[in-house]
């Protein structure tokens, strides 16, 4: 085993991968199978106490609204994660409170089977309240439910992905609050 190992490891090096700048899609996908994959999320709550959402769409989440969030690479600090998420998924960086409000653990139950392969089946993730940073106008102004398009919620909607279902009754209670 360990041979085959060191063998793997020699492999990505001779391909030039550097795990701290993202291991590509096929590679990600077999570690996210052996181990849990961290990640931040961004709670972003607007002066009319409604929550920021971003719309996705993919093989393993589904599609629908959902908290955005990034997944944290090798060597790569949460400040770095955060900051790049909110440019990634949002076109505008935040500033952010420096504890996490939410730690979350999310095992795939159903979707277990679905990928028998266990692909993106076990997640950590820290959840960050954010403040965006500029008053500069976002990218997403058309409100379209598309990849990368975002939307203001006053409560959680009916689309919202079953894969952060484990943020329902705290963001309940947050836009209640609100």
């Amino acid at each position: 085993m360990q041979e085959w190992i060191n063998a793997f490891g020699e492999e990505i090096r001779k391909r030039g991968i550097r795990p701290e700048e993202g291991l590509g899609t096929e590679i990600f996908q077999f570690i996210s199978s052996l181990t849990p994959i961290v990640n931040v999320d961004l709670l972003l709550l607007n002066d009319c106490g409604e929550v920021l959402l971003s719309w996705r769409d993919d093989a393993y989440c589904g599609q629908g609204w959902h908290i955005p969030g990034g997944c944290v690479r090798l060597l790569e600090t949460l400040d770095k994660r955060i900051h790049l998420t909110a440019l990634n998924e949002l076109g505008f960086d935040v500033d952010y409170d420096p504890a996490p409000i939410l730690i979350s653990e999310d095992i795939a139950g159903r979707r277990i089977t679905e990928y028998p392969n266990m692909e993106r089946a076990h997640f950590i993730s820290l959840l960050f309240r954010c403040y965006a940073k500029d008053s500069g106008a976002p990218k997403n102004l058309d409100y379209l439910n598309a990849p990368s398009q975002w939307r203001w919620f006053r409560e959680i909607p009916d689309s919202f992905l079953d894969v952060q279902s484990f943020y329902k009754s705290y963001l309940s209670e947050v836009l209640q609050k609100n």
